[in-house]
């Protein structure tokens, strides 16, 4: 059976966090300056994530590294969030981003550059010996190695569903769950954890947060409500159940990012659980989320 390669160049019609480069051919390795994927979900106070809190917390004048992973953690779920959800709407499929296949590169400025190997037809074959093609030192600190134990693997997720012009949304709201939600943001949230302590119900709203925000983004170029359908559906999933309510397109989170707490007259992001900044005896976001039956 012949399938067809997905086309992610049109993913970045979209926006510049939708955006997956990908190889022409099975034999085209990443670009220069790309580094395996697996290296951004490592962990110690020397790896590539604990080095960008610093980074962050540099640029946005916060004494508080919390406050830095967290606004970090949150900017890297949306741009897997709009890469997933993306291409489930647009191309139906979700493209895996295996820690051991995929690339990134961290620019200055902006979002993660993610390329993604040629996802060959079942006529081709798809060569890949793990070593990158040229000699970029890793990502952070030219003595930071990233050995793949340092890192969780995600859960294993069942046999592919279908994807493709025919996937259905339950299909597909499956795929989403298991390859970006139980995948790439757990060893995300797993890495920005051991490099700074944060609650895990803070970075799940993150994550929540964030798809709702390619919801929104997506809402202009898709089929009515097909994007929302999807998301409506993960979030009633856990990790994620209960970290908000979604209306329409609109997402009231249960949790707070802390942006807030960035300085003085800072503010509250828009889905906020807080209407306006809390006093100093409330440091993060305390009301609980909706009870279970």
């Amino acid at each position: 059976m012949t399938t067809s390669t997905p086309d992610y160049r049109r993913l970045s019609a979209v926006g510049p966090y939708f955006a997956l480069d990908s190889g022409a051919s099975p034999a085209e390795a990443a670009p220069p300056g790309f580094r395996p994927l697996r290296e951004l979900y490592a962990h110690g106070p020397r790896s590539p994530l604990a080095e960008r809190v610093r980074v962050v917390a540099h640029r946005l004048g916060t004494a508080e590294p919390r406050v830095a992973a967290s606004i970090l953690h949150l900017g890297l779920a949306a741009r897997f969030c709009s890469v997933g959800l993306g291409a489930a709407v647009l191309l139906g499929t979700v493209p895996a981003l295996d820690p051991d296949r995929a690339y990134v590169r961290i620019p200055e400025q902006g979002p993660i550059d993610l390329w993604t190997p040629h996802e060959a037809t079942p006529h081709e074959a798809t060569p890949h010996d793990g070593t990158p093609h040229d000699g970029t030192p890793h990502i952070g600190t030219p003595d930071h190695r990233a050995p793949h134990h340092d890192a969780p693997h995600p859960p294993q997720p069942p046999a592919p569903a279908p994807t493709g012009p025919r996937a259905s949304d339950e299909q597909l709201a499956d795929r989403i769950h298991h390859v970006l939600v139980q995948g790439q943001l757990t060893l995300l949230a797993a890495a920005v954890r051991a490099a700074v302590p944060l609650s895990g119900r803070l970075l799940d709203g993150n994550a929540a947060s964030a798809l709702a925000g390619a919801l929104r983004m997506l809402d202009a170029h898709a089929a009515p409500g097909r994007a929302r359908a999807l998301v409506a559906a993960v979030l009633r999933r856990p990790p994620l159940a209960d970290t908000g309510e979604l209306r329409g397109t609109g997402f009231r989170r249960t949790s707070c990012c802390l942006y807030y707490r960035v300085g003085p007259g800072t503010g509250v992001c828009g889905d906020c659980c807080f209407t306006s900044p809390p006093g100093p005896r409330h440091p993060e976001a305390r009301r609980p989320g909706p009870r279970r039956p």
